[in-house]
Parts: C-alpha cells; sequence; structure tokens
C-alpha cells in the first residue's frame, strides 16, 4: 500500500490511524507538504471512500473548507468522498484528518489533487471497504 504520493510539487503521506474503541471510530489522519513554491498552486485534495457499505464520517480537521459526498470535479460514479478545499500555498502544509464510525484495515484508496486547471490522481493508504 502507497503510504504517500507526490503529485503536482505537493507530498500527501499517510501518518497513521487511531480506534477510539469508546465511542466505535477510527480516526485516519495524513500530512501534506509542498515542495517548494509550486505553480500552479493546490486547489483542493479529495479522499474517495467507500460507497457501499458507506463509511460514515463524523468529524475532520485540516486547513481549507472540508466538503462530504460527491465530486464533482472527479469521476462519475464517486458519491463518497472527503474534499479539502480553498487551499493555496499559504495554508496547505499541515495534518489533515477524518473521522469514521468502525474499524477498517488499511487498503489503497483514490486521492485526488488540484493545482491550477490539472485534476492529479493516484492511490494512498485509506480505510478498506
Amino acid at each position: 500500500m502507497p503510504d504517500s504520493v507526490t503529485m503536482a510539487n505537493y507530498n500527501i503521506s499517510f501518518s497513521g490511524r487511531v480506534e477510539n474503541p469508546s465511542d466505535n471510530t477510527q480516526t485516519w489522519i495524513y500530512r501534506i507538504t509542498k515542495i517548494g513554491e509550486p505553480f500552479p498552486q493546490i486547489n483542493f485534495w479529495i479522499l474517495v471512500l467507500c460507497a457501499d457499505p458507506r463509511h460514515h464520517v463524523i468529524s475532520s480537521t485540516g486547513a481549507g473548507t472540508v466538503e462530504l459526498g460527491i465530486c464533482p470535479p472527479c469521476f462519475s460514479g464517486i458519491t463518497n468522498t472527503v474534499m479539502w478545499k480553498d487551499l493555496n500555498n499559504e495554508n496547505v502544509n499541515g495534518f489533515y484528518s477524518f473521522t469514521i464510525t468502525g474499524f477498517y484495515e488499511p487498503a489503497d484508496i483514490p486521492v485526488f489533487l488540484s493545482a491550477g486547471n490539472t485534476l492529479n490522481t493516484g492511490l494512498i493508504t485509506g480505510p478498506s471497504c
């Protein structure tokens, strides 16, 4: 499983998962680091989660604005995502996380990163279906 991916001079790395048995949730943590001063700058990045059975996101952290659900700029048929948007070179570096109900093993999941007018795609470690 890929624990990191570099796209458009931004590195996204999987930093781990934390099981929270008291409330039957699991938190998945990622870190983004820009390499130099990328141009064009990042707009948003997205993790694709399972739609069937659906991962239920109950909270998230990180820079920018978080949007849950359908991925309008991605490929059709993707119906469950976590998108961090309103990002740029000034606010992108740091940790991002989301918490879902249930416990899942690590698996490869799709990741998207938009910089300028280009939508980059890759795989990274995330929750299995």
